[in-house]
Parts: structure tokens; C-alpha cells; sequence
């Protein structure tokens, strides 16, 4: 977009990147270093039963603002994304993630009371920290997507594949979660 102080349009690509960047070295990264460092220290320190109780509630607590911040961060990104006039095509990794943390957190959302109960199965741990993890490996490659083919206008869709495999497995994931929450921990 050229003004008259800017004609090349060099200035309006730089505050799109900045805001991209923002978005990602400090909203994203909260809501990751809440969900991978803050609550394996907090899950560690509950000694006796009441205080165990109260943790997981903390730790509940701590998981739907951390994915919150993630889902509220992809948004904004979509949104700026569509703004500066990048194809559908495009944006459907970024839509596809934040429909997978939406989803993550509408199940700590809505099931809140049995997640912060001591009732949960070894596999619902599995499966959480799997979904972790590969949250962490998508939004790297989103960064690396979005730096290289959106913003600098590069052809390599390598990341966009691979993303695109990637989220396939989480969804795959998100929904044994579901599963374990919805039937395996409430019998039923």
C-alpha cells in the first residue's frame, strides 16, 4: 500500500511484519511457556490431598488461559492475514489450528469439574502432552510459514504440508481426548 511518504509501500509491510512478530514472540509464547514451563511446576508441588485438589483446579485454570491466549493470538493473526489480502488457500492452516486449540479448549471449558478431579487415566496425560507438543511444533511451523510464503512472498509449501499433516494428527488427538473425557473418566 503506497503513500505520499512512502511510496514504495515498504512501511506498511513493515508494521504488518511487526505486528506479526509481536503476535507471536509474545502472545503466542505466554500462552506457550504457561502451558509447557509454568504447569509441570505447579502439578509437581501439591503435596497432600487438599492441596493436590487445589492445584488441579490451578492447573485447569492455567491450561484454558494459556490456550485462550493461543486461540485469541491465531485470530488476531487470521484477521490481520485477511486484511493485507492473503488467499483462502493460505490462511486455512491458521483457521485449521485455531479451530484445533478452540476445540482443546472448549473441552477444558466444559469439563472443568472432572479434569480438576484425581480421577484422570494415565492415557488423558499421554494424549495432553501429546497435544502440547505438537501445539508447539505447529505454531513453529506457522511462524516459518507465514515468515516465508505469506510476508516474503516465497513458493516453498514444505511447511504448509507438513503443517497440514501435523494438524491432521492433532485433530486425531483432540478427539481420543474428547473421548477419554466425555466417556472413559465419567464410565460412560
Amino acid at each position: 500500500m503506497a503513500t505520499a511518504n512512502d511510496p514504495s509501500g515498504r512501511l506498511a509491510l513493515m508494521n504488518k511484519e511487526f505486528t506479526i512478530r509481536i503476535i507471536f514472540f509474545v502472545f503466542i509464547l505466554v500462552g506457550l511457556i504457561i502451558k509447557i514451563l509454568i504447569l509441570p511446576f505447579v502439578s509437581s508441588n501439591a503435596s497432600d490431598d487438599k492441596n493436590q485438589d487445589k492445584e488441579l483446579s490451578n492447573i485447569i485454570v492455567l491450561n484454558i488461559v494459556s490456550l485462550g491466549i493461543i486461540a485469541g493470538s491465531l485470530f488476531f493473526l487470521s484477521m490481520i492475514l485477511v486484511a493485507s489480502g492473503v488467499s483462502k488457500g493460505k490462511l486455512a492452516t491458521v483457521i485449521i489450528l485455531l479451530l484445533i486449540v478452540s476445540w482443546l479448549l472448549s473441552i477444558y471449558l466444559a469439563n472443568a469439574r472432572i479434569l480438576s478431579s484425581n480421577n484422570l487415566p494415565k492415557e488423558y496425560n499421554t494424549f495432553s502432552s501429546a497435544s502440547t507438543y505438537l501445539l508447539l511444533g505447529e505454531l513453529a511451523l506457522l511462524y516459518q510459514y507465514v515468515q516465508n510464503t505469506i510476508l516474503k512472498g516465497g513458493n516453498d509449501n514444505r511447511p504448509a504440508w507438513i503443517l497440514a499433516v501435523l494438524e491432521t494428527i492433532h485433530l486425531v488427538i483432540v478427539a481420543i481426548i474428547q473421548i477419554i473425557v466425555k466417556f472413559y473418566i465419567t464410565d460412560g
